[in-house]
């Protein structure tokens, strides 16, 4: 047995594969430029920090009169936390005024946390979480950075909010992502209320033809019978 579909029906079933082929083609490429541009923001805030971080050795080397670490004094232990090698003992109130100093000037305006590594007592002094943006917000931290035993004098440099920065940096990114995601949900419930009103349309259409039938076979046996 044959069946045979319209072939109106078959256009609408097209376009509506179509739509949904175009749409998650849509979704996926917006998705992989985003993730694209979050690691690339990513790697431009580790630039920046790790600048900083070795102009501060720099300067606390000419502060102490001591001579430089070596040529890579600072090294990404976790993805949020940094150690700087120094060759001398220093002030936990000197580090911090220099890190704000260099932060800034490398345009890193993300809060963090500090501690100086006290090698008598082999372990890391807590000094300040600091936030550039308030001047007036300093208060303990409390996060226990670990030790690094390859360094005889360093100190630590914590970045709790670093994911939140980067995607503060990217708030552009995530609107345009906000407002297609909106025009993919109006997109879908258009389609929905049109296949819906389509579907209705066939039920009107298929129960006049029933009511049609259902009279004309009356009418043709009283013309009959009336013949």
């Amino acid at each position: 047995m044959l069946i045979f579909v319209p072939m109106k029906n078959i256009a609408i079933r097209w376009v509506v594969a179509f739509g949904i082929i175009t749409v998650l083609g849509i979704v996926a490429a917006q998705s992989f430029w985003v993730i694209k541009i979050w690691n690339a923001e990513e790697r431009k805030l580790n630039q920046q920090i790790y600048v900083a971080l070795k102009e501060v050795a720099v300067q606390l080397a000419d502060h102490y009169q001591s001579m430089t670490a070596s040529g890579h004094p600072v090294k990404q232990m976790t993805e949020d936390y940094y150690v700087v090698e120094i060759n001398d003992v220093v002030d936990s109130r000197v580090v911090e005024h220099y890190l704000k100093t260099a932060l800034v000037k490398a345009n890193v305006m993300a809060d963090f946390e500090y501690a100086v590594y006290d090698c008598r007592k082999n372990q890391m002094v807590c000094g300040n979480r600091v936030s550039i943006l308030n001047a007036n917000v300093s208060e303990r931290s409390t996060w226990g950075m670990p030790l690094y035993k390859k360094y005889t004098y360093y100190f630590g440099v914590y970045f709790p909010d670093k994911s939140s920065y980067v995607f503060s940096e990217m708030d552009t990114w995530f609107m345009l992502s906000a407002v297609l995601l909106l025009v993919i949900l109006f997109f879908g419930y258009t389609l929905m209320v049109i296949l819906r009103q389509k579907r209705w349309s066939e039920l009107q259409k298929d129960f006049i033809n029933n009511m049609t039938h259902e009279f004309k076979t009356p009418i043709a046996t009283i013309n009959v019978s009336a013949d």
